[in-house]
């Protein structure tokens, strides 16, 4: 990932306070310099253009207050070198009488400033020129890339401050306050313009913040836009020549300056792609792109446009007569429009055609969802739904991001099953290098098996210390019924309203979200099921109801036993997913177990969900209550999207299993299976995703209540960790599930790039269960695009 960009400052520095006849004294007393000035538009600097006495022209340019030395260190070591290297094309420093090419003079207002004196560089802005052919944009790329090329070789600058204009720190974008929105809504030309707006910044995340580290770096000019480049000559030899106002020196991917020279560069152009490939064809010439630069740089040119119109507004209460803060804001929208209709790989594409870089794949060559979706038709059951209205053709996924056949990212926000991020490197190799070693089953000896073993008996309190290795949540929810039948001689089962605990006919049996749902045929004789423990919306509300849900239980025990089912087991996720993401009042889960045990009944914890450190302040959920099951069982995070799951037991219950009926599966504990359940936990442990799951979940939980107070609809929003629940409503004395409103949110948001989805008996509650890799961009992104929806759809008081 990239830095952290939360940390720019969006304060705008108070510019030098001098008008121009103090600045001639100034330039007469420090250089000797005589001539008229006339001030050149800046953003927080004060910039003079002088016209000498003896006929040379510079600049003189006054630093405001605050600026970082180090910054100006920076900025006059990139004039030097392109002095050195590319003589011509860019100012260099003048000296003042005493030698010092900075020397400090303190103002009237009593403030103490750095100035300099530059060179004048001839040629007019580009920002003049409308027609813009192919020769002209082919050469800004060729000046750009001798530029970058001769800074690149420049060593890296001490830590830098963070700056909102910098585009490394452009995530601090990402958090878009309900203020902020409602002033971008007013200024943007059309409401495809604020989605092209969210779109760029979801690929901005999805694409350059997760390559930032590994692409080349080098210091760059950081804002060659129109306005700073010169050009030359007449008509078909018209030709960018010049380069000037380094005052966004930075440090950063040097694939950045090109990005940034494209965002400008094609403000006025109806065929935004062809304008890009000729300045990025002209770049490559003389400083070579490669394959992964190429992938970033529309992202991140979009990235630009994206600072541009926020910049503009987020000072826009207080400068809107700013020529200079606004003079790109119209144009970077109308952009932003332009570039949201070009699909990503093609962009790619056309990038790498124009560099004559081969591609290493391209996802276009795959099958078209229509091909697809009449092959499932075919030859696959009915039963097997797919996602939203529009289903996705999905073809890679990286971290928290899925990206479909033409390039689009898509944040998930819902996919707890590859638990650390999507195709995560940790578990990739383990399985490559396990599969090409040995792949074989638990009857021979093998250490993966047992080292997994060990180590999952470690993270439970005693005495759960004896795993059994399946491939499946379904198949650990089996196990745990077969054992808790074996060591109790009973066959009921207590499970809890709306819990899922597999898709094997004894799990529907269990499940009253399936037996009691659509298709379902109602609970067996020989299962008993309490009532949700929902603070909100069930029998009993407020928090402070966990004796009154579980009074229920003997209710429950007695209409079994009255049916011959003494209860062998009870079946209770700690946090009831499918049901609605229900967190159920402190101290049920504890008072059922006592129940239960006092039935004769052995405790299950289902922790499929919601294990593995989800709930951040815990590994397992059942911990936040203080209770130790008797068995446990753990599936969908567990291999990262890899198929296994294990079951937990004390070693009385393993000892009551059978032992005349050997319990063999072909390919639960295999070695393969072993390794990438062995690296999940690695990975757990050594990116600290547990604390994530806390700080993140902590703060998306409290941001969400925050939109919630302005959104009747969202009736209430509760979670622990990284596993959170909206339920939508039809607000009134007493709220009414909105399942219709729920499900427009979460379509509204997939067509914009979030991933979200419906559950509980009524579908009216939106969950949000990412992968762990999770981080507060994405949770900024999250929020942000939620907090529009409700606006648009209007749910929003």
């Amino acid at each position: 990932m990239g830095p952290s960009p939360t940390q720019a400052s969006t304060d705008r520095p108070e510019a030098p306070v001098l008008d121009r006849q103090e600045a001639c004294a100034i330039l007469h007393r420090l250089y000797g310099v005589v001539g008229d000035l006339t001030e050149l538009p800046s953003h927080v600097d004060r910039n003079f253009r002088v016209a000498g006495a003896t006929g040379e022209t510079f600049v003189f340019k006054v630093a405001y207050a605050e600026q970082p030395s180090v910054l100006l260190g920076l900025e006059n070591e990139a004039f030097k070198c392109l002095v050195r290297e590319t003589p011509g094309i860019a100012p260099s420093l003048c000296p003042d009488l005493e030698g010092s090419v900075t020397p400090s003079v303190t103002l009237k207002s009593g403030k103490t400033h750095r100035v300099r004196l530059l060179t004048w560089v001839e040629g007019d802005p580009l920002a003049l020129i409308a027609e813009r052919g192919p020769q002209l944009l082919r050469s800004l790329g060729q000046l750009l890339g001798r530029t970058c090329g001769a800074l690149n070789s420049l060593p890296a600058p001490s830590a830098l401050p963070a700056r909102r204009w910098d585009l490394s720190e452009a995530a601090w974008t990402f958090n878009l306050t309900a203020d902020l929105i409602d002033r971008l809504a007013l200024r943007a030309p059309s409401p495809l313009a604020l989605d092209a707006l969210q779109q760029a910044q979801l690929h901005f995340a999805a694409t350059v913040l997760p390559a930032f580290s590994d692409l080349p770096h080098g210091v760059l000019h950081g804002d060659a836009n129109d306005h700073n480049l010169l050009v030359s000559g007449d008509g078909e030899e018209l030709r960018v020549t010049g380069i000037i106002d380094f005052g966004d020196v930075t440090w950063g991917p040097r694939v950045f300056d090109v990005a940034i020279a494209c965002a400008y560069a094609i403000h006025h152009s109806d065929q935004p792609l062809e304008a890009i490939g000729q300045i990025v064809a002209g770049y490559h010439e003389h400083s070579p792109l490669t394959e992964a630069e190429l992938a970033v740089l529309i992202p991140a040119l979009a990235m630009r446009l994206v600072q541009s119109v926020v910049v503009s507004a987020s000072d826009g209460a207080d400068h809107d007569d700013d020529s200079y803060l606004r003079v790109s804001e119209a144009p970077s929208w109308r952009a932003l429009e332009k570039l949201s209709s070009i699909e990503p790989s093609a962009g790619h594409q056309h990038l790498l055609e124009a560099c004559n870089i081969a591609p290493s794949s391209d996802p276009r060559s795959t099958l078209q969802a229509k091909h697809i979706q009449a092959l499932r038709d075919r030859h696959m059951g009915p039963s097997l739904s797919t996602s939203y209205d529009r289903p996705l053709h999905l073809v890679r996924g990286q971290g928290t991001y899925l990206f479909d056949r033409a390039g689009f990212a898509y944040l998930d926000g819902v996919n707890n099953v590859c638990h650390l991020g999507h195709a995560h490197p940790g578990p990739v190799e383990a399985a490559t290098r396990q599969a090409r070693t040995l792949n074989t089953n638990t009857r021979y000896l093998h250490d993966e098996v047992v080292r997994l073993a060990e180590r999952l008996s470690g993270l439970f309190p005693d005495p759960l210390s004896v795993c059994y290795f399946v491939n499946s949540g379904s198949e650990a929810g089996e196990l745990a019924l077969r054992l808790a039948r074996a060591a109790t001689g009973r066959q009921g089962v207590i499970c809890v309203e709306g819990g899922y605990h597999g898709n094997t006919s004894a799990m529907i049996d269990i499940s009253p979200y399936k037996h009691s749902g659509p298709g379902g045929n109602g609970a067996p004789p020989w299962v008993g099921v309490l009532p949700l423990p929902d603070p909100y919306r069930g029998l009993h509300t407020g928090r402070a109801t966990a004796d009154a849900y579980a009074n229920h239980f003997e209710q429950v025990t007695d209409r079994l036993a009255a049916a011959g089912y003494p209860p062998a087991a009870l079946f209770a996720e700690a946090l009831i997913g499918c049901g609605g993401q229900i967190i159920p009042p402190t101290g049920w889960l504890s008072a059922i177990y006592a129940k239960a045990r006092a039935s004769g009944a052995v405790c299950v914890a289902d922790e499929v969900q919601v294990g593995f450190g989800r709930v951040g302040t815990h590994w397992w959920a059942f911990e936040r209550e203080g209770v130790i099951p008797d068995i446990v069982t753990l599936g969908k995070p567990m291999g990262n999207g890899h198929p296994v799951a294990a079951v937990i037991t004390t070693p009385a219950i393993a000892r009551a299993f059978d032992p005349e009926m050997e319990y063999f599966n072909t390919f639960g504990g295999n070695p393969v299976s072993c390794a990438v359940a062995n690296a999940v936990l690695d990975v757990i442990e050594g990116e600290q995703l547990r604390n994530r799951a806390r700080t993140v979940g902590q703060w998306l939980k409290a941001e969400l209540q925050s939109v919630a107070e302005t959104t009747p609809a969202m009736g209430d929003v509760r979670g622990v960790g990284m596993y959170l629940g909206i339920e939508w409503v039809l607000p009134g004395a007493e709220p009414v599930p909105d399942s219709i409103g729920a499900a427009r949110v979460v379509s509204h948001l997939r067509n914009r790039g979030i991933l979200l989805s419906t559950d509980g008996a009524e579908h009216n509650v939106i969950k949000i269960k990412p992968p762990l890799s999770f981080d507060m961009d994405e949770a900024r992104l999250l929020c942000s695009a939620l907090r529009r929806a409700v606006e648009t759809l209007g749910f929003a008081r």
